[in-house]
């Protein structure tokens, strides 16, 4: 975990020295759960059971706050996770790449916050649109502000409501 987080950076020095001191926080309890019960899923679920002191909650909140996680596009806390559990063995079938590159409609039904897309538009032709539909206003409200936190060639239509 601490070799995912040296990929991580903050859009500003000060997102990045949050972000590593809720590490510091967090990665003891982690190994010392992990130690307490035996392995890591079983230390997972107690972890779980204090969502209130999660990596992204404790002691400050990353939810406001943008991320880079290797080369890829600024995401808030969520999207973080989110990127790092694709990292953890959550894989995109890298046979599907090839089509992206060839494609210059895309149709993303359900972005909600625009990660997956937002991750891929780098595999997509420059000059591709990408239609975005979310119907919750709170996932919708963040996937405009990913989009626009993000310089990318792709250009996106989010588009609020429900297919």
């Amino acid at each position: 975990m601490v070799k995912v987080w040296l990929q991580i950076q903050g859009q500003r020095w000060i997102d990045s020295l949050v972000l590593w001191i809720n590490g510091a926080f967090w990665l003891p309890r982690r190994w010392y759960y992990t130690y307490l019960y035996g392995s890591k899923e079983k230390a997972w679920y107690k972890l779980m059971e204090e969502p209130h002191k999660h990596w992204t909650m404790w002691p400050f909140r990353l939810s406001e706050r943008r991320y880079r996680y290797q080369k890829g596009p600024f995401v808030d806390g969520t999207g973080l996770i989110w990127f790092v559990a694709r990292e953890q063995g959550d894989t995109f079938p890298h046979h599907w790449l090839s089509c992206l590159q060839s494609s210059k409609v895309g149709l993303d039904i359900g972005a909600h916050r625009g990660y997956w897309t937002l991750y891929h538009a780098s595999y997509l032709a420059p000059d591709s649109e990408v239609l975005l539909l979310e119907a919750d206003y709170t996932n919708y409200r963040y996937l405009l502000s990913n989009i626009a936190s993000n310089r990318l060639p792709v250009r996106f239509y989010p588009l609020y409501g429900a297919a």
